[in-house]
């Protein structure tokens, strides 16, 4: 059934047609009849998925622990900073980069940059990581000194 799904909102099934035209805006042309179809999918994910209240409970976890990882590694990343090991492998040299005026983004504030590394770093964990790395910043679970999370 998926397979049959995902073949038909890619166009591949024969009853379905898109159309690209760049006076359109967006430069898509989709039939009306999907539109719906997809609409009304949308909805079915709203309700049953994302509005599951377990669903919600979660994400609002994922949420401040994203935003304190985040908060704790900006911190780690400033210049002179003593928890700038705390910061892993490759992006440690690319702060460093920074700090030296290494990266060559002259048009872009050192802080601008700084944040998307820290973004970059915590979008290459996987979940397990990113809550691992979280638990040990914030003395949940400390951890051996050995355990390398990154």
């Amino acid at each position: 059934m998926s397979s049959e799904l995902i073949e038909r909102y890619l166009g591949r099934n024969s009853d379905t047609t898109f159309r690209i035209d760049p006076s359109i805006a967006g430069g898509l042309e989709i039939e009306e009849s999907l539109i719906y179809e997809v609409k009304l999918l949308q909805f079915l994910c709203k309700y049953y998925v994302f509005e599951n209240p377990a669903l919600v409970a979660q994400q609002h976890g994922h949420t401040k622990l994203i935003k304190e990882l985040y908060d704790t590694l900006y911190e780690a990343s400033a210049e002179n900073s003593m928890y700038a090991d705390m910061i892993p492998d490759p992006f440690d040299e690319k702060i460093s980069m920074l700090h030296e005026g290494e990266l060559g983004y002259s048009d872009i504030d050192a802080g601008t940059i700084r944040a998307r590394l820290v973004a970059d770093v915590i979008a290459s964990m996987t979940e397990q990581q990113a809550m691992q790395l979280y638990e040990r910043v914030t003395g949940r679970s400390p951890g051996l000194v050995t355990d390398r999370i990154i």
